[in-house]
């Protein structure tokens, strides 16, 4: 109980902190103006795109587990989205361990299996991820707004590297931790790694080609909705749009991720010189009408599924 209420307090804090800074870079009597030029046509795309990025992270997931366990689509797109909800109500992607609960509890799956097919999944996201926000910065040039940029795509590369590292020795090397008197560690570590082992197999390559897939459409979508405040985002804009959102999300943040959207897509727009006001109302948009019905449809799956099987999927983060 204590653990969880610092975690809150970290991510309300942290939340709190960043929308203050966005909103220190915005002029709010520009709000009402930039919302009466709003339009609808490009938000109900990026609505549509942003779910059909979701089936194809579904999809995703279903082959990096095939390795190990065999689910249906269904019942992967029902952990999908819990867990996806989860994260917009817990720092740091936390959800992704409720979503290793959820697979256990109602299919079954044991959590080092769950797991190891999430590591593996959020590595690549990571790596492409790194990927564009560079790719992005260096389409954009030296610029005085770009530091705070530049200086996130350093610090991300070096963790996503150090994870990787630390998996990658994991996998290879588990067998001869010394945890013979620790037999159901053991266990649960090889099941870790052999849920890893996808990267040596050839459906690894399918899972890269549907990651960059699931990119290109998460990249379109946020130029979309920025474009419906009529801010036009070129491709090297798009590139560290979707980059930088992405890693603002690894914060401790409010539920929501209220104030580390808004600070990502505020920071972008002016590195772009675009109006900050439209970064502001971009982030909002997306938290109402992308993150939002997600969010309901997870808790609902999570209160259906709690009520046909009687289980009580919890966050154990121990």
């Amino acid at each position: 109980m204590l653990r969880n209420l610092v975690y809150a307090s970290l991510g309300m804090a942290v939340g709190g902190l960043m929308l203050w800074l966005a909103l220190s870079k915005v002029d709010i009597n520009e709000v009402s103006q930039a919302l009466e030029r709003g339009r609808i046509g490009p938000m109900a795309l990026a609505v549509f795109v942003y779910w059909a990025s979701l089936a194809i992270r579904t999809a995703r997931w279903q082959m990096i587990l095939s390795g190990t366990v065999q689910l249906r689509y269904g019942q992967v797109g029902q952990a999908l989205v819990v867990g996806y909800s989860v994260n917009n109500l817990l720092p740091a992607r936390l959800g992704e361990l409720f979503r290793a609960d959820y697979l256990r509890r109602r299919f079954g799956v044991e959590r080092a299996v769950a797991l190891g097919s999430i590591v593996v999944e959020r590595l690549m996201d990571g790596v492409f991820a790194l990927l564009l926000l560079a790719s992005g910065l260096i389409f954009l040039g030296p610029g005085p707004d770009h530091s705070s940029l530049v200086n996130a795509t350093t610090v991300g590369a070096a963790a996503i590297g150090a994870a990787i590292v630390g998996a990658c020795g994991i996998a290879v090397f588990h067998d001869r931790l010394p945890l013979d008197r620790l037999p159901w560690l053991k266990r649960r570590i090889g099941m870790f790694a052999s849920a890893m082992m996808i990267v040596r197999r050839p459906i690894f390559v399918g899972a890269l080609i549907l990651s960059g897939v699931i990119w290109l459409f998460e990249t379109v979508c946020l130029a979309l909705v920025a474009a419906t405040f009529n801010a036009t985002v070129d491709i090297a804009g798009a590139l560290v749009l979707i980059g930088a959102v992405s890693f603002s999300t690894l914060l401790p943040s409010a539920p929501g991720y209220i104030g580390s959207l808004q600070a990502a897509f505020v920071l972008v727009f002016l590195a772009l010189g675009l109006p900050p006001v439209l970064g502001l109302l971009s982030a909002t948009a997306m938290q109402i009408l992308l993150l939002g019905p997600m969010l309901i449809a997870g808790l609902a799956i999570l209160l259906i599924g709690m009520g046909l099987s009687g289980a009580k999927p919890r966050l154990d983060l121990k």
